[in-house]
């Protein structure tokens, strides 16, 4: 009998140790990855809102949040798993004219709102907890005319969390708040020039940024526009270094708008109308590994994008008259590092190492859902094996 048991236990050992052959590499999930609709926000929950430009996902997917520039103008959160409205919330404002362009979600739970005030030289930042209550507010008078916060980004780097903003219009910067602490909000002087980088002296672009990702490292990446590429929204990819100091690599993709990062990969959304797409880059040198869209698509043109829960969220503003937009997500979780692979030490970024930089929630890799039909399968096989051992043995 023992020798059936070790017998039935090397069949089963062997069959498993065949799926590592089988399981999904990261670029093969990414370059199957295909959209489709996964909510239509109704515009009569949220007090008439529309124009859904500010977009985010909590990292363990949980929810989703949508900004919306018109009507309303409040953010609205969903549940991932009941596709329902599950509060908002709206900042304070005597003359509704406030915008919440630019939204983040931390590891703690905490939705951090990038806020224009319209016609002013003033920018704000909200942060709100898990109940949709306000518990820190910090605004910067710049003191240049009309400017505005476009994309938001927060990380957790050495045990503190800094959320990464692009201001716009008469102030083009891209600014790095330590917001540790949501009721004592400052900028992090390590950063750029005192929490400041000067986005035309840096780019030398003289268009609006747009939206912001920060990976785990350090590394920021910034989706603007050139005006010599003729492009009207985004024309190109910058990866800047942790001390905000210099560019490390910067490539160009048409239309480039919303921008996030998971795992070795970022995912940049163009703003290309019923040609909008997502294209996937390796973080290490910007090269493009795959694009695609959503089939089903029917609204006017992708804004930002937000990875959680093993899933790509997507954000389309609809158009410019009552339409809420949509909400978009992968039909699949994706794989976006390969396990048995081990981060290699980006040498671009000279006087950075020895960083701990923590850890951001959500960014972990899937299950396979192929990789558990050959675990599935393995295991009939194995069991397989052993009644015909079992049998034989008895004989």
């Amino acid at each position: 009998m023992k020798k059936v048991i070790a017998l039935i236990v090397c069949a089963i050992m062997i069959c498993l140790s065949a799926i590592s052959v089988f399981a999904v590499t990261s670029e093969e999930s990414v370059k199957a990855a295909e959209l489709e609709v996964f909510i239509q926000p109704d515009t009569s929950e949220i007090s008439g809102a529309f124009q859904m430009r500010g977009f985010t996902a909590s990292p363990d997917g949980k929810y989703v949040y949508g900004g919306f520039l018109q009507g309303g103008r409040l953010v609205g959160r969903y549940d991932a798993a009941t596709k329902e409205l599950k509060g908002t919330y709206k900042p304070a404002s005597d003359d509704n004219e406030l915008y919440c362009k630019g939204l983040a979600v931390d590891d703690r739970g905490y939705l951090y709102v990038g806020i224009t005030h319209n016609g002013q030289d003033d920018v704000s930042v909200a942060v709100v907890n898990e109940n949709l209550e306000q518990i820190g507010y910090f605004t910067e008078h710049l003191g240049s005319g009309s400017t505005g916060i476009n994309g938001v980004a927060v990380q957790k780097l050495d045990g503190k969390y800094y959320l990464y903003a692009v201001t716009a219009y008469n102030t083009d910067t891209v600014r790095c708040y330590d917001v540790t602490d949501p009721s004592n909000i400052s900028l992090n002087a390590s950063f750029g020039t005192n929490g400041v980088i000067d986005y035309a002296a840096l780019t030398g672009a003289d268009k609006d940024p747009s939206y912001i990702a920060v990976d785990e490292e350090g590394f920021v990446y910034l989706t603007y526009l050139k005006s010599a590429s003729g492009f009207g929204k985004g024309s190109n990819v910058a990866k800047i270094a942790k001390d905000g100091k210099s560019i490390v690599k910067d490539v160009e993709v048409k239309q480039a708008y919303g921008i996030c990062e998971a795992g070795d990969y970022l995912f940049v959304a163009t703003n290309d109308k019923a040609d909008s797409n997502v294209h996937v880059l390796k973080k290490a040198d910007l090269s493009e590994v795959a694009v695609f869209t959503c089939a089903d698509q029917s609204g006017a043109s992708f804004s930002d994008i937000a990875f959680g829960g093993g899933y790509l969220f997507v954000g389309d503003h609809g158009d410019n008259t009552n339409s809420c937009g949509l909400i978009l997500r992968t039909k699949t979780q994706l794989v976006v590092k390969d396990e048995a692979e081990q981060p290699p030490a980006d040498t671009d970024d000279p006087g950075q190492q020895g960083e701990d930089p923590g850890q951001q929630g959500g960014q972990q890799n899937p299950p396979s859902s192929d990789a558990a039909v050959i675990a599935v399968a393995a295991v009939a096989c194995a069991t397989l094996a052993g009644a015909i051992i079992v049998k034989k043995a008895k004989r």
